[in-house]
């Protein structure tokens, strides 16, 4: 029997997945289709990733057609139910991590968040990430950045 590769998605996958009108959603969408048919794959997540997705999807700002509590939850629950998906924890050696890396990287901001998912994948032993934001995570030893 095959391991199956893990590989991180990031939030704007999982946006983008969702709206049709974005022009990343083909894309999107077919690798959230492939961890259904492709066993060599698992897809990583994080509540971190999870939350990012209900604070941009209920966000008027940040979305063409904004999502209710409740639609936004249900889209969040059909993301843990899709076959080879884990969720991977925050844990104490998860902080001490990001934290090394901030101490490297010196973020500012909001660029702590992508700073702690980099922690968690490389906590976790997880290499490669599917994310549209290339430059957010090239600069970290150890991950691979792919595209959808």
């Amino acid at each position: 029997m095959q391991i199956a590769k893990q590989a991180f998605v990031d939030t704007n996958v999982l946006v983008y997945a969702l709206y049709s009108d974005s022009p990343f959603h083909t894309a999107s969408r077919a690798l959230l289709d492939r961890v259904q048919t492709d066993e060599s794959l698992t897809f990583c997540l994080s509540s971190q990733i999870l939350s990012e997705f209900y604070a941009i999807v209920t966000n008027p700002k940040r979305v063409s057609e904004v999502q209710s509590s409740e639609k936004a939850l249900g889209a969040v629950e059909a993301l843990l139910a899709l076959q080879r998906v884990t969720l991977l924890p925050i844990t104490g050696e998860t902080v001490v991590a990001w934290m090394k890396l901030a101490r490297h990287h010196a973020p500012q901001g909001a660029n702590i968040f992508d700073l702690q998912i980099a922690a968690t994948m490389l906590v976790h032993g997880v290499s490669e990430i599917y994310t549209f934001n290339r430059r957010h995570f090239e600069k970290f030893d150890g991950i691979k950045v792919l595209a959808p």
